[in-house]
């Protein structure tokens, strides 16, 4: 097994095991923390659905990030990227990448609302924000190249 094959086995069983974590915080840990938050603070009483919908969705975002890139770490591996069906994980990639910067801007709307912002808060979604948006940017010129390498494949195997 090359070194290549090997690191992406394991990124890949990391990011795994992480999405298995934010399944479980989704499940579990987000409607604790919003039951908790609308009790003890006055600002969100009555806020536990809003919550645990907010919350969920952003975790939700960061999963479905992390299950394509470990599908893509998977055929990296397996030595399978350049292949048609590469290219729907790589846009679905994209697309993650898009509604993550948008549960982003939804968290920041709603706690501005609330008028709950803490400033600090600001400066890091606002970072992620740009972050996921620039990974989205990335990932669709990376796309381009990926058509192109499995056409060039396909050729070369046309003339083999």
């Amino acid at each position: 097994m090359k070194l290549n094959s090997f690191v992406a086995r394991i990124a890949a069983v990391i990011l795994w095991g992480l999405s298995g974590l934010g399944v479980a915080g989704i499940i579990f840990l987000i409607p604790i923390l919003s039951s908790e938050l609308s009790q003890q603070y006055v600002e969100y009483r009555g806020d536990f659905v809003a919550l645990v919908v907010v919350l969920s969705f952003l975790a939700g975002c960061i999963v479905s990030v992390l299950v394509v890139v470990s599908l893509l770490l998977t055929k990296v591996a397996q030595g399978n990227l350049i292949r048609e069906s590469s290219r729907a994980q790589v846009s679905a990639l994209s697309i993650s990448f898009v509604v993550l910067a948008s549960s982003i801007i939804i968290l920041f709307v709603w706690l501005s609302s609330q008028n709950t912002m803490p400033p600090g808060l600001v400066l890091i979604l606002f970072g992620g924000v740009a972050l996921s948006i620039a990974a989205a940017l990335v990932t669709r010129s990376l796309s381009s190249v990926l058509v192109e390498a499995i056409s060039n494949s396909e050729e070369l195997e046309g003339v083999i």
